[in-house]
C-alpha cells in the first residue's frame, strides 16, 4: 500500500468511538479465519498508536509479510462494521432502493413497487428530490416490464415536476453561493464595486418573492441569501429578521434538522452573528445554549466539528461583554481537543478562533499568548479567503505588541510589514492608514504624559469621524480601537 493509504487506515481508525470501536469487534469476530483473527489484532494495533508507525507495527508476529494484504482488508472490514452500525435517511433510502432493485431482478414487480412506495414517502417526508427521482427510474423499469402505458405517462409528469423543483432549488444555491462567495473572501465589502456587485444579485426576480421558493431548501436559501445579504450592508437589524425566518422553518418542521441538521447549525451561526452586532447578549446567551444543548445529541463527526467550531460565539460573547476570564478558562478547555477537531476545519475556519483566542489573552493582560495565536494566523496564509481576518491580525498583532511594551525598533518592523501586506491585499482603508501613521510617525515622537493624551484624543478624533461612514468600520468588529483610544485616554490622564 501507499504512504497515503497507510495514514488514511491510521486516521479511519483513530477516528472511531468507543462504541464503534466495540461494533466492529463483534463484527469481525463473525469473520475469523481459523483460530485467530488477524484483523482484531492488527485493528488493536493501530489503535494504540498515537502516531502511525509501521516499522512498529505487529514487527514480532509470524504472518508481518502478509501486513499490506491485511491492511487493505481491514480498511473494507471497518467500513463495513461502520455501514452496519450507522443509520440515517439517506442510508435508510439506499438499502430500500437496493431491495428494490433486487425484487425487480427476480420479476416481483408488485413487491418491488410496494418497497418504492415506501422509499418515496421517506423522501417527500424529508424533501430529498434526487433520490426521488432515482424511485421514479425503478418505477418506470417496472412500468416497461408491465407493459403499463399510463403508469409511464404518470411518472413523467411527476417526473417533470421533480426536475421543476430541483432547478428552482439549484437556481437559489446559486445566488446564495455568488453572495456568500464575496462575503467568505472579503469579509464586509467596502468597495463601491463590490458593494455594487453585491446588489446586483438582489436585482434576481427570485429574490422578490419567497412564494417562488418550491421546496423546503430553496425557501431556506432565500433567507439565508437575505440573511447575509443585509450582514454584507452592515444592516444587522434585517439580517436578524430574516435569520430568525429561517431558523423558525425548523420549529414548524422539526423532523427537518434531521435532514438538513448542519443547515440548522447554520442557522444558530447566522443568529449568534446578527444578536453579536445589534449587542443583543441576552439572545446570545439563549442561542449559545441551543448548541450546547446538541452536543449530547449530535454524534456525526463533521456535524461535532462544527459544533466546535462555534465555540468562537461563546468566546465573542465573553470578549465583547469584558469577561476575559471566562473567555480564557473556556479557551483552555478547547485548547485540551483542539488537536482532535482542528485538523478537521478550513484553514479560514481556524483562523477564526486564533482571532478570538488572541482577543480573550489580551483581555487578560496575555500579551504573549495573544500573540501566539496572532501569529498563527499570520503564518498560515488564507490565500483569498476571509482576507478580512487577515487583515485583522496584522494591525491587531501591532496593538498587542505596543501594550506588551516591545521596543520602538520592533513596532517600526511591523509596521512596515503591515503596511506592505495591506497594500498588497487592497486593504489599506482609511481606518488602517490612520492607525499606521500614528504608530510610525506620531508615538516615536511623545515624551510626555501630556504629549501622549495628546496624540491618543487626536487619533480618537480621527477615527471617530472616519468610522461615520459603515463601510470602514468593518475593522472595530474584532476589536473595539474606539474603546481602546478611551482606555489610552483614560490612563494617560493617570485616573
Amino acid at each position: 500500500m501507499s504512504k497515503t493509504s497507510n495514514t488514511e487506515l491510521f486516521e479511519l481508525i483513530q477516528s472511531l468511538s468507543k462504541a464503534e470501536k466495540r461494533h466492529f469487534k463483534i463484527y469481525a469476530s463473525r469473520h475469523v479465519i481459523g483460530s485467530e483473527n488477524k484483523y482484531v489484532k492488527l485493528f488493536d494495533a493501530i489503535a494504540d498508536q498515537k502516531v502511525y508507525n509501521e516499522k512498529d507495527l505487529l514487527k514480532n508476529e509470524s504472518y508481518i509479510k502478509q501486513l499490506p494484504l491485511l491492511k487493505k482488508r481491514l480498511h473494507d472490514a471497518v467500513l463495513k462494521s461502520l455501514d452496519l452500525f450507522h443509520t440515517s435517511v439517506d442510508a435508510e433510502i439506499r438499502k430500500l432502493l437496493h431491495q428494490a432493485e433486487i425484487l425487480y431482478e427476480k420479476a416481483l414487480y408488485e413487491q418491488s413497487k410496494k418497497i418504492l412506495r415506501i422509499a418515496k414517502a421517506i423522501c417527500k417526508e424529508h424533501e430529498l428530490a434526487t433520490y426521488e427521482l432515482e424511485i421514479l427510474r425503478w418505477e418506470t423499469k417496472i412500468a416497461w416490464a408491465q407493459d403499463s402505458m399510463d403508469g409511464i405517462g404518470r411518472i413523467l409528469g411527476e417526473e417533470n415536476e421533480l426536475i421543476q423543483t430541483l432547478d428552482n432549488t439549484t437556481q437559489y444555491r446559486s445566488l446564495n453561493h455568488k453572495a456568500f462567495s464575496i462575503y467568505y473572501k472579503h469579509g464586509i465589502p467596502r468597495t463601491p464595486k463590490l458593494i455594487k456587485e453585491v446588489k446586483s444579485i438582489l436585482a434576481n426576480p427570485l429574490l422578490n418573492n419567497p412564494k417562488l421558493a418550491r421546496s423546503f431548501e430553496a425557501l431556506h436559501t432565500y433567507y439565508h441569501f437575505l440573511c447575509i445579504y443585509y450582514t454584507m450592508r452592515k444592516d444587522h437589524a434585517k439580517a436578524h429578521i430574516y435569520g430568525i425566518k429561517k431558523f423558525s422553518m425548523f420549529d414548524s418542521s422539526p423532523e427537518k434538522i434531521r435532514t438538513y441538521t448542519n443547515l440548522y447549525l447554520g442557522d444558530l451561526n447566522d443568529c449568534l452573528i446578527s444578536s453579536m452586532n445589534l449587542k443583543k447578549y441576552n439572545l446570545m446567551e439563549e442561542y449559545i445554549q441551543k448548541l450546547h444543548n446538541l452536543e449530547s445529541i449530535i454524534h456525526s463527526e463533521r456535524s461535532k466539528s462544527i459544533l466546535f467550531f462555534y465555540n468562537y460565539h461563546e468566546l465573542n460573547y465573553y470578549n465583547n461583554t469584558h469577561q476575559f476570564q471566562k473567555g480564557v478558562k473556556r479557551i483552555e478547555q478547547l485548547e485540551e481537543i483542539f488537536p482532535v477537531y482542528g485538523p478537521k476545519l478550513t484553514t479560514a475556519k481556524r483562523a477564526v478562533l486564533y482571532t478570538v483566542f488572541a482577543t480573550a489573552y489580551y483581555g487578560n493582560k496575555n500579551f504573549k499568548k495573544s500573540i501566539y495565536y496572532l501569529n498563527q494566523v499570520r503564518n498560515e496564509p488564507l490565500g483569498n479567503v476571509r482576507v478580512d481576518i487577515e487583515s485583522f491580525a496584522h494591525l491587531f498583532h501591532i496593538i498587542v505588541h505596543y501594550e506588551k511594551g516591545s521596543d520602538t525598533a520592533m513596532l517600526k518592523s511591523l509596521v512596515r510589514s503591515t503596511y506592505r501586506y495591506l497594500l498588497k491585499r487592497n486593504r489599506l482603508y482609511k481606518v488602517e492608514e490612520c492607525i499606521l501613521n500614528f504608530i510610525r510617525k506620531k508615538l516615536s515622537k511623545v515624551h510626555t504624559q501630556k504629549e501622549l493624551l495628546g496624540s491618543f484624543s487626536e487619533l480618537k478624533k480621527e477615527i471617530t469621524q472616519i468610522l461615520k461612514d459603515p463601510y470602514e468600520s468593518g475593522i472595530i468588529q474584532d476589536f473595539d480601537f474606539v474603546a481602546w483610544l478611551d482606555s489610552k485616554i483614560k490612563a494617560s490622564r493617570g485616573h
